[in-house]
């Protein structure tokens, strides 16, 4: 999969297409293995859909342009009706009850922007489409791989991240780092699902990458200014989201 305080890296997106068939000639040449590894995931075409009126919405509304942002109601809906009706690709039979379970509360979310967009003004237009990003985000972590360590990771990094790093508070953030050794090390000895074995690679190059960001913060903590903390900080944390998306 993923709150949308950063709506652009939250939406890194759920695609990752993964390239089908550019011409004919490198088709017939690929292996079997090949061609099995390329179709193992598969973007969810409405889904997609529905996330690009989404972006373009909160575009819309941090650029103040209520006028845009009233007009994707129409495109919310047709989105949604479709979104509802899209059929799942193999790769996603796991989570196709869970899917549809999310559904409903998009639905009413899309409903009530329709009706607010025709005559709300715009505190109420910006509160719902809080409500659509909100329950689009809750159907679309479904289809994310739910890797306990990962979101062990991230427990330790969220107020690292949100609260101690902007505060400059050092000691705290120096007072978190054996949590970070620790999550780290859980992360280092992971073993995807089966469902995810053909981005084991990937995987290990982003953990690796992960552990020595957390190494050089230590050192930071250690011995550094807090410039040099602030600056290991935003390289480790984008390490971190950068190894979420192994699964691309």
């Amino acid at each position: 999969m993923k709150s949308m305080c950063r709506i652009i890296p939250l939406f890194m997106l759920l695609a990752i297409a993964v390239i089908i068939a550019g011409c004919q000639n490198q088709a017939d040449t690929k292996t079997d293995a090949a061609a099995e590894t390329e179709s193992l995931y598969q973007s969810v075409a409405e889904v997609d859909v529905f996330m690009g009126h989404l972006e373009d919405a909160v575009h819309a509304a941090y650029d103040t342009n209520y006028t845009a942002v009233r007009e994707t109601a129409p495109k919310f809906t047709a989105a949604y009706e479709a979104l509802i009706k899209a059929v799942l690709p193999e790769f996603h039979n796991n989570v196709e009850a869970l899917y549809k379970e999310k559904q409903p509360a998009l639905g009413e979310a899309v409903r009530a922007f329709a009706e607010t967009a025709e005559s709300g003004d715009e505190t109420a237009l910006d509160e719902s489409l809080t409500g659509i990003r909100k329950a689009f985000i809750d159907l679309w972590i479904v289809f994310l791989p739910a890797i306990q360590e990962i979101e062990d990771f991230h427990d330790v990094l969220r107020p690292a991240w949100h609260e101690y790093t902007p505060n400059e508070d050092w000691d705290a953030l120096k007072a978190t780092m054996p949590d970070f050794e620790k999550a780290t090390d859980a992360i280092m000895k992971v073993k995807l699902p089966a469902k995810y074995s053909y981005a084991q690679a990937k995987f290990d190059e982003g953990r690796n990458h992960l552990k020595n960001t957390i190494d050089s913060l230590k050192i930071a903590c250690e011995t550094g200014t807090p410039e040099d903390i602030k600056a290991k900080m935003s390289i480790m944390h984008s390490a971190y989201h950068d190894m979420q998306y192994f699964y691309e």
